[in-house]
């Protein structure tokens, strides 16, 4: 009767020891384990409050539709003549997404200009330079340092984002300046807006000088149409008398009242991007301007803080436990340990 006895409580022996040797290891070292946590926390917590505050600067807006109205009707028309590169280009399959925009703000092109302009600002923290001179790069030769430039600005001071329900494109600036934030966002909205005008005037050239040449040879297909039909009268007088005659002359007329609409929408259209090649317009519309809107940046010091403490703790016990099991694992009567002091005192023996 009492065997088993035995055996159960030796066996429940052996289970609470598999884990008191833990519970002691943490009470040896409790001091560790409490003053790492914390000095990591407080450390974390007055490094975050002693870095210099950041400023965020927002600005936003949606891209215009300017499309002209007149653009469907020629697209249709030189669509039933067969001509399709101007039924392309009247239809503005080529109009610019908010994703487009939001791309372009991370653009390599956009982003030198952007780091390469001189600003210069004023406040407690006065700034005179480039983004380049901000950023501060290690690197001594130019481009080098326009590339780490780049690289720091995209990464430490832009967010650019593009939401696709309402189109609209934010872009936010963190610098140690409000000012300067609200001038770079401000220089980054002028560099969407000049890219806009090239583009559109460029398009509009193009577009000017090819409509140009098929409203020539539209009005020569339209005298060409009107010279048949009134030859064809003149030949024909009585043709009114006549079913095949009258089919003849309404498939003339049909001719000239087709080119007739082609040349006229071409015409308009000519003139359109004739207006369109010097207007200087923008093509987005700006919802918030930066100038003003200069925020402080969020410091998350207690998230911080809280997260410090946390990866202290946990080092910190790995840590012990490291120690604990080094300790034990050089006890004399440990084989592994004697056969390493044996094999150590052999090697140290003079042959």
């Amino acid at each position: 009767m009492t065997a088993p006895n035995r055996v159960g409580h030796a066996a429940g022996t052996s289970g609470d020891d598999a884990l008191w040797p833990y519970l002691n290891v943490l009470l040896r070292w409790k001091r560790v384990l409490v003053a790492l946590p914390v000095s990591a926390a407080v450390l974390t917590a007055a490094i975050t409050l002693l870095l210099p505050r950041k400023y965020v600067a927002y600005a936003s807006f949606v891209p215009a539709q300017t499309t002209p109205a007149i653009g469907g009707q020629l697209g249709t028309i030189a669509a039933s003549f067969g001509i399709d590169g101007l039924s392309q280009l009247a239809s503005g399959s080529g109009s610019l997404t908010p994703q487009f925009y939001a791309d372009l703000l991370r653009s390599r092109e956009l982003l030198h200009e952007t780091i390469v302009t001189r600003y210069s600002v004023d406040g407690a923290t006065p700034f005179t330079g480039t983004i380049v001179d901000y950023a501060d790069p290690w690197t001594k030769a130019p481009r080098e340092r326009e590339l780490d430039a780049i690289e720091y600005f995209e990464r430490r001071m832009l967010s650019v984002t593009a939401e696709r329900t309402t189109g609209v494109v934010a872009l936010h600036v963190k610098t140690k300046n409000p000012l300067l934030s609200e001038a770079v966002a401000q220089r980054m909205l002028d560099l969407v807006n000049e890219f806009n005008l090239r583009r559109r005037q460029t398009q509009a050239t193009a577009e000017r000088d090819f409509v140009e040449r098929r409203a020539e040879e539209a009005q020569a297909a339209l005298r060409d149409a009107e010279g048949a039909l009134a030859r064809f009268q003149a030949a024909n007088r009585g043709y009114e008398d006549s079913p095949q005659l009258l089919a003849q002359e309404t498939q003339l007329q049909r001719q000239v009242m087709l080119a007739q609409q082609l040349f006229t929408s071409l015409s308009q259209r000519l003139e359109t991007s004739r207006l369109e090649a010097v207007r200087n317009t923008p093509m987005v519309t700006v919802i918030d301007r930066p100038d003003g809107l200069a925020v402080k940046a969020k410091r998350y010091v207690v998230l911080k803080t809280l997260l410090a403490g946390l990866l202290g703790f946990v080092v910190a016990v790995i840590g012990v436990f490291t120690i604990e099991r080094v300790r034990r694992s050089q006890h004399p009567d440990a084989p592994g340990y004697a056969e390493y002091l044996t094999l150590r005192g052999r090697r140290r023996t003079p042959a």
